[in-house]
């Protein structure tokens, strides 16, 4: 099952086969639930609240192409449909130096991010603190729309491209208000 797209690092998903009500899943972490898309309320499982805000957030404006999306899954059609390409994605993701990564995006933006305070806290980031070799086998998810590394056991750490396009942006313009 695809993930169309990551949202504050929150996989948004769709089944195929699946049933009414029209809904998508979130998962991150242990964290799964099943969001209704018209009303936003959890119908099943949960997710960490801080979470569940920005899923909200970012569904509610998008209503009408997670419906589209919902429809496409059940009827197994493609899950790609054309309002899709408006999101952030990236085309290839180069590592810098421990911690920075050269990003390239579908739309020709460029940018570098410096990832190093996040990796710097949480469990979920000891296998690239460990060994700052990990970090160099960075791979770009099948449609573009996160960054990932997969540790010993096969967990995915990973990173969306909405929240990496937002970053690049903004450390640009304090490199950008630095220099003048």
């Amino acid at each position: 099952m695809p993930t169309v797209a990551v949202v504050d690092g929150v996989k948004i998903r769709f089944y195929p086969n699946d049933h009414p009500p029209p809904h998508f899943h979130a998962e991150v972490g242990g964290h799964r639930a099943s969001i209704h898309i018209q009303t936003l309320k959890v119908l099943r499982g949960s997710l960490p609240e801080n979470k569940r805000r920005a899923v909200v957030e970012w569904a509610s404006e998008r209503k009408d192409l997670l419906t589209e999306t919902f429809v496409r899954a059940i009827e197994k059609l493609p899950l790609e449909p054309p309002a899709m390409s408006e999101l952030p994605r990236i085309v290839s993701a180069s590592p810098v130096i421990y911690g920075v990564l050269k990003l390239v995006f579908t739309d020709g933006y460029e940018g570098v991010v410096d990832v190093r305070p996040i990796l710097a806290e949480g469990e979920v980031f000891e296998y690239l603190r460990r060994d700052p070799k990990h970090f160099d086998q960075v791979a770009v998810s099948e449609y573009g729309h996160s960054i990932f590394w997969l540790d010993d056991s096969g967990y995915e750490i990973d990173f969306g491209a909405d929240s990496l396009r937002r970053d690049c942006e903004k450390q640009a313009e304090v490199h950008r208000l630095m220099a003048s």
